[in-house]
C-alpha cells in the first residue's frame, strides 16, 4: 500500500502539477551532457540490480564501455509532459519510457537518494538526443566488434537466417505495415504514453509477426534443413539466437520511423 508521500505524488501527477519532491542529498555520480551535470543512479529499474543482471546475463555477449559501473543509469522526469525515461548512460540504451503516474513510488525513492533529474520538456529532448547519439555510436562499435570476431559458421548462419526472414517473414511484415499506413487498427492494440500512435501500431504488428514466424526454434529447424548442425563439435549452440536477434533489430531499424516529439 502506498504511503502518504506516494499518494501525494500520484495525486499531483494526475492533476498535472509538478511532482512535489522535497530536498535531496547531493549525488556523487554524474554524467555531463552539453556541459550540464545529471545525477546517475544504481537503480536499473526493469533490469534489476547490477548483481541480478550479472546473474541472468550468464555467458551472453556483452561489451562494457567506459563508465559501465554500478552507477550507470540516468533517470529523467519530464515535468512538462509527466513522462519518465531511463537510459544506461554508458551506452545510451533506453530501458524505461512511460508515464510518471505509473512510477510514483520509484520516483520518490530515486529523489530521496539524489538520483532523479527533473527537467522541462526542452531539456528532456536534449538529453534524449544525446542518449540516442550514444546508443548509435555504441551499436556501431558493437557491430564492428561482432563482425571482426565472427566465425565462418556464424557468418553462414547469419546469411541463411536473413534469407529465411526475407522469404518467410518480411512479406507478412510489409503487408501489416501497409495496412497500418492505410489506417487499420490492429486487433488488441492499445496506444500508450505520448509516442506517435502510428509508430506504436507498426511496432505492435511487427512484433506479432516476428513472434509467430521468426522464433529461434523455427530458424534452427530451417538451418538444420540447410545442413547446419548447431550441436556439432566446435559449433556455437547460440549461433541461431545471435542471428535472429541481429536480423530482428535490423528490421525494426529499417521499417520504424524515428520517434518524434515536438517541443510545444
Amino acid at each position: 500500500m502506498k504511503g502518504s508521500i506516494e499518494r501525494v505524488v500520484a495525486r499531483y501527477l494526475s492533476a498535472g502539477d509538478v511532482v512535489p519532491f522535497g530536498g535531496k542529498p547531493k549525488s556523487l555520480h554524474f554524467v555531463k551532457i552539453q556541459g550540464v551535470s545529471y545525477s546517475l543512479s544504481d537503480d536499473g529499474g526493469p533490469l534489476g540490480s547490477p548483481e541480478e543482471q550479472a546473474e541472468w546475463t550468464g555467458d551472453a555477449r556483452v561489451i562494457r564501455g567506459p563508465g559501465a559501473g554500478k552507477f550507470k543509469y540516468l533517470w529523467v522526469l519530464d515535468t512538462d509532459r509527466k513522462m519518465v525515461a531511463m537510459w544506461r548512460a554508458h551506452d545510451g540504451n533506453e530501458k524505461v519510457y512511460e508515464r510518471a503516474s505509473g512510477l510514483s513510488s520509484k520516483l520518490v525513492r530515486l529523489d530521496r537518494r539524489g538520483q532523479l533529474n527533473r527537467v522541462d520538456h526542452a531539456t528532456f529532448l536534449i538529453i534524449r538526443r544525446a542518449m540516442e547519439h550514444e546508443a548509435n555510436e555504441n551499436e556501431a562499435a558493437l557491430k564492428k566488434y561482432l563482425i571482426d570476431n565472427e566465425s565462418d559458421m556464424q557468418k553462414r548462419v547469419n546469411l541463411l537466417t536473413q534469407r529465411y526472414f526475407d522469404e518467410q517473414v518480411l512479406p507478412d511484415i510489409e503487408r501489416a505495415i501497409s495496412d497500418v499506413k492505410k489506417g487499420a487498427v490492429p486487433f488488441g492494440f492499445k496506444p500508450h504514453a505520448l509516442d506517435n500512435v502510428e509508430r506504436q501500431k507498426m511496432v505492435y504488428v511487427m512484433s506479432q509477426v516476428i513472434a509467430k514466424k521468426f522464433s529461434i526454434p523455427l530458424v534452427e529447424k530451417y538451418l538444420a534443413s540447410k545442413g547446419i548442425d548447431l550441436e556439432a563439435p566446435g559449433a556455437d549452440i547460440q549461433a541461431a539466437e545471435w542471428a535472429v536477434h541481429d536480423v530482428t533489430y535490423a528490421a525494426y531499424d529499417n521499417y520504424l520511423p524515428p520517434r518524434v516529439e515536438s517541443t510545444d
